[in-house]
């Protein structure tokens, strides 16, 4: 399912003002990939370009630099592909504008036939194209462009909630114990974690709190599932449980509040079950992408220093 909503971004042929928009994005969204801008989208007669821009390649046997022609096509509010007709006279136009190649930046996706063309057309010079899917990709891959799609889509990027930060190799799921969804994509109040206890009282005070088990699972039919499972799992004792929202602890208050009390735990008379223990540390390790900020280059750089650093000398001494 897509995150981004390109409905967000006015329509480009009705005149509200904001007509431009779409180019507005796309110039923005191409120098975020690290083009140069050479000409600035304009109203009136373009020529069939909507932009130049620049792009640079560096290898061994040097720098390479690559003329783009820049067209824009926002039918998104039409729910309409980007078809050959949409595309006239690409070759006229790449050689009037003197550029190198053909850049489409879309806001839905091409038709076969405006594949096959551009297909076609890379034996008389480069063709690409950015559709929706790719832009989508590659701005909610990093932190800057995750700022680029705050600006141009509020709204989805509201709805889509944090987007996890990078910090572990593969992106962390968090399954349900019954059914197997993972808990962490959900966008409701629909993921829970529950808690089992045997606490023990004497003059009403706690003398014994065993955490006995923990397990993940969608509210309702799952939980009710599991529920019964875990009774007859710990037959005969009788365990108390508590649940707290998965999505919660997306919120950075609440995830240190959650980690606090773990921490505090540790140091009273709570004593955790092998298996709680692990999956505790399984919800704190999973759920922290969402509450942290992406790592820059320099966390990176140091991470990297702190791997071949020995732990007893106060490096990590191993690889996350």
């Amino acid at each position: 399912m897509s995150v981004l909503d390109f409905k967000e971004i006015p329509q480009a042929n009705l005149a509200t003002g904001d007509q431009d928009r779409f180019e507005l994005f796309a110039r923005d969204f191409l120098v975020y990939k690290g083009f140069e801008v050479l000409e600035n989208p304009s109203r009136g007669s373009d020529g069939g370009k909507d932009m130049i821009v620049r792009e640079r390649r560096t290898g061994l046997a040097g720098s390479t630099e690559i003329k783009w022609l820049v067209s824009c096509k926002h039918f998104a509010h039409r729910g309409k592909s980007v078809g050959v007709d949409d595309e006239n006279n690409i070759v006229e136009r790449v050689l009037q504008h003197k550029c190198d190649g053909f850049l489409g930046v879309y806001s839905t996706i091409c038709s076969a036939g405006l594949s096959d063309r551009l297909v076609e057309l890379q034996s008389q010079f480069e063709t690409y194209r950015y559709d929706c899917a790719s832009i989508e990709g590659s701005l909610l891959a990093t932190p800057e462009g995750i700022q680029l799609a705050n600006r141009y889509f509020p709204e989805s990027m509201r709805k889509a909630g944090p987007v996890p930060a990078k910090v572990f190799g593969d992106e962390p799921h968090l399954e349900c114990e019954e059914c197997g969804r993972d808990l962490l994509t959900t966008t409701q109040q629909d993921a829970i974690y529950v808690v089992w206890r045997d606490t023990k009282f004497e003059d009403g005070e706690i003398v014994r709190d065993d955490v006995v088990d923990v397990y993940f699972s969608c509210k309702r039919q799952c939980d009710r599932i599991l529920k019964v499972k875990m009774r007859e799992k710990h037959s005969p004792r009788r365990l108390i449980d508590s649940w707290d929202d998965i999505p919660d602890m997306f919120v950075p208050t609440v995830y240190l509040a959650k980690v606090m009390a773990f921490l505090n735990s540790l140091q009273s008379k709570t004593v955790y079950s092998e298996e709680a223990f692990d999956k505790i540390k399984r919800l704190l390790i999973c759920t922290f992408p969402r509450v942290c900020r992406h790592p820059n280059a320099s966390d990176e750089a140091n991470l990297e220093r702190l791997k071949r650093i020995p732990s007893y000398l106060g490096g990590m001494g191993y690889n996350l």
